[in-house]
C-alpha cells in the first residue's frame, strides 16, 4: 500500500515529467519553424529535418504513457491495496515512457554535429536544441525516479517473480519469428492477459496461437500428406485446403496425425496433450483455479516446443 509521502512525490514527478515534455514540443517546434523560413544549405540540414518528427512521435508517446499513469495514481489513491492489475499497468506504462524518451534522447544525441553543419546555425537554432537535449535529460530522469518510486507497490502486489517476467520477455521477442498473422495476435493478447492475472484466458490464448502455427505449417508445407494420414485413419475426413478446414479435427487427433508425419515427436505430442488438457479445463465453466507458476508452465512449454520452433516457421 503506497503512503501519503510516497504518492505525493508520484504526483509531483508526474507533474514535473508533462511539464518537461511539453517544454520539448514547444523546443521541437521552433527548431521547425526555423528550418522552414531559413534553410541552410547541404543535406546534413535535410537529414535533421526528417529527425525532428521522430523525435516528436516518440515525446507524445511518452506524454499519453505519463497521463495513463496520473490516471491510475488516482485508482491507486482510492483503494486501501493497490490491485494487482493496477500496479502492472503502471508498471507497463511506465516502461513504454522511459523507452519512448529514451528513443527521443538517443536520436538527438547522435546527430551529426562533427559535420560542422550546427556552427553554421543561428544562435536561436542553437539554443532550441539545447533546450530539446536538456529536457530530453530531465524527463529521463524524472521518469527513473517515478519507477524507482513506485517499485515497491508494484513488488508488493505483482504475482509475477523474474524467471515469470523473464519468460514474458522472450516470448515478446519471438513474436517477430512469426508470420502467421492469427498466432501473432493470439499470442500478444495471452501475454497481456497473463500479466494482468487474467490466467484462464491467458491458457485458451497462448494455446490458440500455438494451434495456429500449426495449421499454418501443414497448409503451407505438408497439406497433401496431412490428408492421406487422416484418410487413413478416418474414411470420413474430407480433404482440408486451409486452416480453417484443419480446425475441424478434434485437437488432439490432429496433434495424432502431426506426430505420424514426424512434424511433432511423440514427448512434444505428450506434453501439447497436457497443454490441452489445460486449455480444454480454462475454457468451460468450472470450479477449478490456476495459478501463475501453472500457467508460466503452460506457457513455457509453447515458448520451448511451438513459438521458437524455427522448423514450424517455414
Amino acid at each position: 500500500m503506497a503512503n501519503l509521502k510516497m504518492k505525493t512525490y508520484l504526483k509531483n514527478a508526474v507533474n514535473r515529467a508533462i511539464r518537461a515534455i511539453e517544454t520539448g514540443n514547444e523546443a521541437i517546434n521552433v527548431l521547425l519553424d526555423y528550418a522552414d523560413n531559413e534553410r541552410p544549405m547541404g543535406t546534413n540540414m535535410y537529414a535533421m529535418e526528417a529527425t525532428f518528427p521522430y523525435l516528436e512521435v516518440a515525446l507524445t508517446d511518452s506524454l499519453e504513457a505519463i497521463q495513463d499513469i496520473q490516471i491510475y495514481l488516482e485508482t491507486i489513491e482510492s483503494t486501501v491495496e493497490t490491485p494487482v492489475t493496477v500496479s502492472l499497468f503502471v508498471d507497463q506504462a511506465l516502461n513504454r515512457a522511459i523507452l519512448s524518451n529514451q528513443k527521443a534522447l538517443d536520436t538527438l544525441l547522435t546527430m551529426p554535429d562533427k559535420t560542422g553543419w550546427l556552427r553554421e546555425w543561428p544562435n536561436k537554432r542553437k539554443l532550441a536544441k539545447k533546450k530539446i537535449e536538456l529536457t530530453l535529460m530531465k524527463t529521463s530522469d524524472t521518469l527513473t525516479e517515478i519507477s524507482a518510486y513506485i517499485q515497491p507497490v508494484i513488488e508488493k502486489d505483482d504475482p509475477l517473480n523474474q524467471v515469470t517476467r523473464n519468460l514474458i520477455s522472450d516470448l515478446q521477442d519471438h513474436i517477430v519469428n512469426i508470420s502467421d498473422k492469427n498466432s501473432i495476435n493470439f499470442l500478444k493478447e495471452a501475454i497481456i492477459c497473463f500479466e494482468n492475472g487474467l490466467y484462464r484466458a491467458a491458457v485458451v490464448l497462448s494455446w490458440s496461437g500455438a494451434i495456429a502455427i500449426l495449421q499454418n505449417y501443414i497448409v503451407k508445407n505438408r497439406l497433401t500428406d496431412f490428408n492421406s494420414e487422416a484418410n487413413r485413419r478416418n474414411r470420413r475426413w474430407r480433404d482440408a485446403v486451409n486452416s480453417d478446414d484443419l480446425g475441424q479435427m478434434r485437437e488432439h487427433e490432429f496433434l495424432d496425425v502431426l506426430e505420424s508425419l514426424s512434424v511433432i515427436g511423440k514427448n512434444v505430442k505428450l506434453e501439447l496433450k497436457k497443454c490441452l488438457q489445460l486449455r480444454n479445463a480454462c475454457g468451460h465453466p468450472n470450479s477449478l483455479s490456476i495459478g501463475s507458476h501453472q500457467v508460466a508452465a503452460h506457457l513455457e512449454m509453447l515458448l520451448l516446443n511451438i513459438f521458437t520452433n524455427k522448423y514450424l516457421m517455414k
